[in-house]
């Protein structure tokens, strides 16, 4: 991968930490969910055939189409044009349904 690339990857990443909506990024069920460079791995976003594949948890606050709408953006900022989201879970403040 170019490193044009591998920096607008990780341009991305600080966009969709920076997110309200977000959480934080996942790596998925396995935790396989990276871009791996050497010394260093960049989890919760991969590029795969010119798609980026993101992985995120979404807060309770907000809705899926939120989530979508922002992270869609981030990363189609660092000028990326495929995106798919993954909401691998939601975090639930403290208390609830308890």
């Amino acid at each position: 991968m170019s490193d044009d690339r591998v920096e607008r990857l990780r341009a991305a990443a600080k966009r969709i930490d920076a997110l309200p909506e977000v959480v934080r990024r996942s790596g998925g069920v396995a935790d396989a969910v990276a871009t791996y460079m050497p010394g260093d791995r960049l989890v919760g976003v991969r590029l795969r055939e010119g798609t980026v594949e993101a992985h995120v948890v979404m807060a309770w606050s907000t809705t899926v189409d939120e989530v979508e709408r922002a992270v869609v953006g981030a990363v189609r900022a660092e000028g990326f044009q495929a995106v798919d989201l993954v909401i691998d879970d939601i975090e639930m403040p403290s208390g609830v349904f308890k």
